[in-house]
């Protein structure tokens, strides 16, 4: 039975040419190369610095990825759930950097954010909290009453 080497497709007798990729068909297929085993990279996290929104973190891990610091951006609070039906979040994102790099991070940070030579903490309080609580819990009502008008106006 012939082969692709390619596309790794068997073929009937009598058959040249792969019809999938146009390559000659061989009679045995190569051994395939050995896929090297993902390894789980341990990171002891630590938070480097809050964010507006996606854009603001995507500049920074990307700009701290340049510098070989690995980083990953987190959803505030509820940031998922609003991601997954509005398009965008009103909570913005924590960044958190590998322990061994928090202070080269650090740096980097506030180079890039032209802050004031402090360190980045966490905020303890959300002033504007309140109010995002306050826009959300209306919105959800605006959404619950729209929902309701439909099968309302569905089963009329």
């Amino acid at each position: 039975m012939p082969f692709c080497p390619h596309c790794r497709t068997e073929y009937d007798k009598g058959y040249t040419v792969c019809a999938g990729c146009g390559a000659h068909l061989v009679d045995s297929l190569p051994a395939e190369p050995e896929e090297e085993p993902l390894r789980y990279v341990s990171m002891k996290r630590m938070f480097l610095l809050s964010t507006s929104g996606s854009i603001e973190s995507a500049m920074i891990v990307d700009i701290l990825g340049q510098h070989g610091i690995r980083a990953f951006a987190q959803q505030k609070e509820a940031g998922n759930y609003l991601n997954a039906y509005s398009g965008f979040s009103i909570y913005g994102e924590d960044l958190y950097v590998d322990a061994v790099d928090y202070e080269a991070a650090s740096a980097l940070a506030r180079e890039f954010l032209s802050q004031p030579e402090t360190s980045v903490e966490h905020p303890k309080k959300n002033p504007g909290r309140r109010r995002s609580r306050i826009m959300l819990g209306a919105f959800a009502v605006i959404w619950l009453a729209f929902l309701i008008f439909a099968l309302v106006r569905l089963f009329q």
